[in-house]
């Protein structure tokens, strides 16, 4: 309904594909959010991620190697530079 194309979601996960006018991922985002509540009266946090983007981070994954299960397989991606810093802390 907001106009993106090819949409699919990926099993339970929560995550969605879709194909669209190549834009500013957070003005994506707000769109979606703000999509979501007005059609389901709930808010929720989006992140876009492109597909460019997604492919590189899961060709610089150092656990690439080792991962021999592709369905346990999990890449997550911050929504700003203060999460960052909030995952380095609990990481050390």
């Amino acid at each position: 309904e907001l106009g993106y194309g090819d949409v699919a979601t990926l099993l339970h996960s929560g995550n969605v594909v879709f194909s669209g006018a190549r834009g500013k991922a957070a003005t994506t985002a707000r769109e979606i959010e703000r999509g979501i509540e007005e059609r389901f009266g709930l808010t929720s946090r989006v992140l876009v991620v492109s597909g460019t983007d997604l492919e590189r981070a899961l060709a610089e994954d150092p656990l690439l190697d080792v991962a021999d299960d592709p369905s346990r397989h999990m890449l997550g991606f911050l929504q700003d530079t203060a999460s960052r810093k909030a995952v380095r802390a609990l990481a050390m």
